[in-house]
């Protein structure tokens, strides 16, 4: 079983963004910091396959657009 990775993003005021992965694959909570968190997963040789939410604010939600469409990324939202 491959070790499970989390990776805290902090942007904002006080948000925070997480990157989970594990054995090559990836999952984003809170995408708000999307540029960062897609410079990691590439520099990490990543495959993004979620993109989900903790809630359905914009300062939560802004970045799914863009990870989701530099990947091949799905999205689950609340």
């Amino acid at each position: 079983m491959a070790e499970i990775h989390v990776e805290q993003f902090r942007y904002g005021n006080d948000n925070l963004a997480y990157l989970v992965h594990a054995g090559g694959e990836a999952m984003v909570i809170d995408g708000g910091a999307a540029t960062r968190i897609l410079t990691r997963v590439r520099s990490c040789g990543l495959s993004l396959r979620l993109v989900t939410n903790t809630h359905g604010h914009a300062d939560h939600t802004s970045g799914d657009g863009a990870l989701v469409h530099a990947t091949s990324a799905r999205h689950l939202a609340p």
